[in-house]
């Protein structure tokens, strides 16, 4: 696993259904929100348990096939076999998942003449969102709605995460939180 850069990560991890309890809160008072993000924060750092994600480190990544925003295509984990990948679990909700795309853009720039290919998994509860946040975003690759219960099922809970994958299919390394393009691009030198 690599391990989280300073304000990602394990000081901004929140449990999913902490963080579902809040977003109502969080959307009638959205000037609110700092210090919410501040109180989130101080809660992650008590915590020390494992991250889930790094147990899945050296398996298979689930096959998947999950509806494009519009719901008219499908992205299917066997189109990223064939060279390294990035699948990236996220949310429309997610602060530091809206960061990271400018990173996850500079890595596809440089290494997708290399073969990488990446894909956005949202984990929405309703796909409604996601088109918008593609757009406003010009998220350069293609994205997935219906994450959720995939996410669920390896049992994470932080966003964004990340998973770097082999030309197999195979978990090479996890992201937990928000990582530079350079932390990214390391990790994928090491798996060429």
């Amino acid at each position: 696993m690599i391990p989280p850069e300073p304000l990602g990560g394990n000081s901004l991890k929140v449990t999913r259904k902490l963080l579902l309890r809040l977003l109502p809160c969080m959307a009638m008072y959205r000037r609110s929100m700092p210090l919410l993000i501040t109180a989130l924060t101080l809660l992650g750092l008590t915590g020390c348990e494992k991250d889930p994600a790094q147990a899945l480190v050296g398996k298979p990544f689930p096959s998947f096939a999950l509806p494009t925003p519009g719901g008219t295509d499908s992205v299917k984990s066997s189109q990223l076999q064939g060279g390294p990948a990035l699948d990236v679990f996220w949310a429309t909700w997610c602060g530091p998942c809206g960061e990271e795309v400018e990173e996850l853009r500079q890595v596809l720039s440089e290494y997708q003449g290399r073969g990488l290919k990446i894909v956005g998994l949202s984990i929405d509860e309703t796909a409604a969102p996601v088109p918008l946040m593609v757009q406003k975003l010009s998220i350069p690759y293609p994205v997935a709605t219906g994450a959720l219960p995939l996410f669920d099922s390896l049992k994470l809970e932080s966003l964004p995460q990340s998973f770097l994958l082999d030309k197999n299919g195979v978990i090479k390394e996890s992201f937990t939180g928000l990582h530079s393009a350079k932390t990214f691009g390391e990790a994928i030198d090491g798996a060429l």
